[in-house]
């Protein structure tokens, strides 16, 4: 998928999005049994036999009832336990995402792209957007076969608008998720046409050897993902076309080239290494790891001792492989 066509698709998703209702707990809980229960049902030792009434005793009876609730917590809470570390990774994927937008908009370079949090998010989004469309269809369902004559019309208006609450927020949260992926696309789009010549004059075609096939060092290297590296491409054809058109075979042969090697003025445009940014020092996230990092400056004969939990403002060449290896976040 082109990036064009990721920005189209969750643009559309966000108008699609209307009028649904929440999960009822009742319903995972019933489940849970009724599963629960076809797997008690189906194990021979419970006493129940297919094509012939038999009489459980009381000691059965207290068996059953105690291996049919064990088998109900085990599942619950087997549940409960993968949930909550699916919830866990979608907060750290989410709070990812949300420092590399945030390093992406502060720092003057292209930085790497972050493929695993953003692919992880947009299959979040994409499944969210599919649980709130069938629990909508659901609710209409109820709604039009449900106890319509019980209630006026104004009561059922009424818990419409209740049972859509909390739809309302979770399509709010869905909002949030979209202007980050958008941002942080637009963001690196414009980095990419802003250095369009420099990431040209360093693309080189090499054989991968994960995929065994021959890619781009750009993409090798994460620095640019697939479509993006299309988009690289075909804004790279069109420029070169439109200069050689319009202005260079218009000069004299000696000023043809974009790039002249051998002036001393450098045509291309490249990023301000130099240039201040605010930092905090978030720390590393492995174990045993030092609280104090010590950062020497070549120029100025000095050495800068960074705090984990401080806030500084620094040339960003000096700090710049503590925010890809995420030890320093651009604020």
């Amino acid at each position: 998928m082109d990036i064009e066509d990721l920005l189209a698709d969750l643009q559309q998703n966000s108008t699609t999005i209307h009028g649904r209702t929440t999960l009822n707990n009742s319903l995972i809980t019933s489940e849970i049994n009724t599963k629960s229960f076809d797997a008690t049902s189906e194990d021979p030792t419970n006493g129940i036999s297919t094509g012939q009434t038999t009489h459980l005793n009381t000691d059965n009876d207290e068996s059953y009832l105690k291996d049919h609730q064990s088998t109900n917590e085990n599942v619950y809470l087997e549940s409960f336990v993968s949930k909550s570390e699916k919830n866990k990774l979608d907060i750290e994927a989410f709070m990812q995402l949300t420092t590399s937008w945030r390093n992406e908009r502060m720092s003057p370079e292209l930085l790497p792209f972050n493929e695993r949090v953003f692919n992880l998010m947009t299959e979040n989004m994409k499944r969210q957007i599919e649980y709130i469309d069938y629990w909508n269809m659901l609710q209409e369902s109820e709604t039009d076969t449900g106890a319509t004559n019980e209630m006026t019309h104004e009561q059922l208006l009424l818990q419409k608008r209740i049972n859509k609450l909390p739809l309302h927020c979770m399509e709010a949260e869905l909002e949030r998720v979209k202007f980050l992926l958008r941002s942080y696309l637009r963001c690196r789009l414009q980095k990419i046409d802003k250095f369009l010549l420099l990431l040209q004059e360093t693309d080189q075609i090499v054989f991968d050897e994960v995929s065994m096939q021959e890619k781009s060092i750009l993409v090798i290297n994460k620095l640019l993902s697939e479509p993006e590296y299309r988009y690289f491409q075909q804004k790279a054809k069109i420029t070169a076309r439109l200069l050689s058109n319009t202005v260079l075979l218009n000069l004299p042969e000696n000023f043809q080239q974009i790039n002249d090697e051998s002036s001393t003025v450098k045509m291309i445009q490249e990023p301000d290494l130099e240039q201040f940014v605010f930092i905090f020092v978030k720390g590393s996230d492995q174990k045993n790891s030092s609280d104090r990092y010590k950062i020497f400056n070549i120029e100025t004969q000095e050495e800068v001792e960074l705090v984990v939990g401080g806030i500084y403002v620094m040339r960003y060449d000096l700090i710049e492989s503590f925010v890809k290896d995420g030890t320093v976040i651009l604020i």
